[in-house]
C-alpha cells in the first residue's frame, strides 16, 4: 500500500523531502531538497536541506523520492451517513436521490462503515475535515479523535417547526462541554428547508464563538422554483414530508441573494455546492468575501448539474473542494476529487493552483490557517504525499522560489 499520509504526533522529527509544497505566500513553487523539523506534533522550521541540516537532533526520515504537501483539508462531508451509501438512486437528479435516502435516515450508524470512511480520508493524506452532523455527534467525534483527524463538527439546523430536530436550543445543548465546544460549529441545511430564524440564530452562534458557518446553497435543480414561487416538485416533496409549511411564503429571491438578506454571507461562511448560481449571485459571493466549497463528483453522480467553476474562479471567490458523503460519492479521496475537477475544468490549472483547492484555500475558509493548510512553523505536522500523476502536473513559474528557511 502506498503511504499518502505522514504524521508526527509528539516526538522530535526531521523529514528530508525531494519537493516540499509549503503553500505559503513566500513560495512561488516547491522547495527542492527540503528539510522539515519539528516537535510536539508541530512544524518548527522548513527550508533547504543545506541550510537547516545543522539543526538536526533526531533520525532523518528520508522522503527524497516524493513531493510533499500539507495535510489535505476536506471542506464538506457527511460522515454520519457513511453506512447509507448503497442502493440509492443516482444519476437521475436530486429528488430521486433524496426520496431513496430518506427512508434510511433513522438506521443506526454502523461503526465499521464509519471506520471505512475515515480510512479513505487517512489513506489520501487528509488532516482536517469539515463534517456535517445531526444525529450521531458523539460517535463521529469519538471516531475522529481516535483517527487523529482535526475537524469541525457543523451542527446543522433544519426544518421550520419549533419542534424541529435542530432548533437553536439543540446547538446549545450539544456544546456545553469544553471538549464538544472545541470542535463545534454551526450550519444551516439550506434556505429552502430551514426557518430563516433558525438560520440567523445558527449564524449568530458562529459569530459569537468565532467559528465558521456552512450552508448548502443552490444545489437541487428545483431550489430556484421553490424560493421564487413556493411551488414545484421539490416544494411538493418537502410539504408531503411535513417539513415545508403549506403557508410558506417564498422570498422571491435566488438562494444566494436570500441567504445574504438573512445576513448569512461573510468571510466566515462556507457556501457548499453553488451549482445553480448566476453572475449576480457570484458577484455577491465575492463582494461578501464568502467562500465556496465545490463537490464536483457528488454533483455529477447525482446529476444535479455542474457549478460554474470557471466563473467562480474568475470572480476571485475563494474556492475549495469537498467530497460530500458516501451517499453521493464513490469515496472520500480528495486526490480523486481534485483529478475530476481539473479534468473537467475548461481553463488550465497548474499544480500550485490545484493544491490550493485542498490545502490553504479550505484552511482559510474554515478559519484554521494558523494550524493547517501550509507547511510552516506552528502548523500541525501532518503531510500528504502527492500521487505521481498529480506531482507531474505543470507548474507555472510566477516568481523565484524562496530559498530562506522559515523558523
Amino acid at each position: 500500500m502506498i503511504v499518502r499520509r505522514v504524521a508526527f504526533p509528539q516526538e522530535p522529527f526531521a523529514l528530508r523531502v525531494g519537493f516540499a509544497w509549503t503553500m505559503t505566500v513566500e513560495d512561488g513553487g516547491p522547495l527542492e531538497d527540503a528539510l522539515i523539523l519539528g516537535d510536539h506534533g508541530q512544524v518548527e522550521a522548513v527550508g533547504p536541506w543545506r541550510e537547516l541540516r545543522g539543526r538536526i537532533h533526531s533520525e532523518v526520515a528520508d522522503f527524497r523520492g516524493v513531493a510533499l504537501a500539507p495535510g489535505l483539508v476536506n471542506a464538506h462531508c457527511h460522515l454520519e451517513l457513511s453506512h447509507l451509501g448503497h442502493g440509492l438512486t443516482l444519476g437521475e437528479g436530486f429528488l430521486p436521490w433524496i426520496r431513496s435516502l430518506v427512508p434510511h435516515l433513522r438506521e443506526t450508524l454502523r461503526p465499521e462503515a464509519l471506520q471505512t470512511a475515515l480510512g479513505q480520508m487517512l489513506d489520501c493524506g487528509t488532516a482536517f475535515v469539515a463534517d456535517i452532523t445531526g444525529r450521531n455527534c458523539e460517535a463521529v467525534a469519538a471516531a475522529l479523535d481516535s483517527a487523529g483527524l482535526g475537524y469541525w463538527q457543523f451542527m446543522e439546523v433544519f426544518g421550520f417547526s419549533s419542534q424541529s430536530y435542530a432548533g437553536s436550543a439543540v446547538i446549545c445543548e450539544r456544546t456545553q462541554s469544553d471538549a464538544a465546544l472545541r470542535h463545534a460549529a454551526t450550519a444551516g441545511h439550506a434556505p429552502y428547508s430551514t426557518h430563516p430564524d433558525f438560520l440567523r440564530q445558527a449564524k449568530q452562534w458562529s459569530r459569537v464563538h468565532g467559528r465558521p458557518f456552512s450552508i448548502h446553497l443552490a444545489e437541487p435543480e428545483g431550489e430556484a422554483e421553490l424560493l421564487n414561487s413556493g411551488g414545484g416538485a421539490l416544494a411538493e416533496f418537502y410539504r408531503r414530508a411535513g417539513i415545508l409549511p403549506h403557508d410558506f411564503q417564498p422570498p422571491v429571491l435566488s438562494s444566494v441573494v436570500y441567504a445574504d438578506s438573512l445576513g448569512l454571507l461573510d468571510a466566515s461562511t462556507l457556501a457548499v455546492h453553488c451549482v445553480h448560481v448566476d453572475e449576480v449571485d457570484i458577484g455577491l459571493l465575492h463582494e461578501r468575501a464568502a467562500n465556496v466549497c465545490l463537490c464536483p463528483r457528488s454533483n455529477a453522480r447525482m446529476a444535479v448539474g455542474r457549478a460554474p467553476w470557471e466563473a467562480l474562479c474568475a470572480a476571485g471567490v475563494n474556492i475549495c473542494l469537498g467530497t460530500d458523503g458516501l451517499t453521493s460519492n464513490a469515496d472520500l479521496d480528495l486526490w480523486n476529487e481534485l483529478r475530476f475537477f481539473r479534468e473537467g475544468l475548461l481553463n488550465s490549472l497548474d499544480l500550485a493552483q490545484a493544491l490550493a483547492l485542498v490545502t490553504c484555500n479550505p484552511a482559510c475558509a474554515l478559519g484554521i490557517a494558523e494550524e493547517y493548510g501550509s507547511i510552516a512553523p506552528g502548523r500541525w505536522a501532518v503531510f500528504s504525499v502527492l500521487p505521481e500523476d498529480v506531482a507531474a502536473w505543470p507548474v507555472l513559474k510566477r516568481r523565484a522560489p524562496r530559498r530562506r528557511a522559515l523558523h
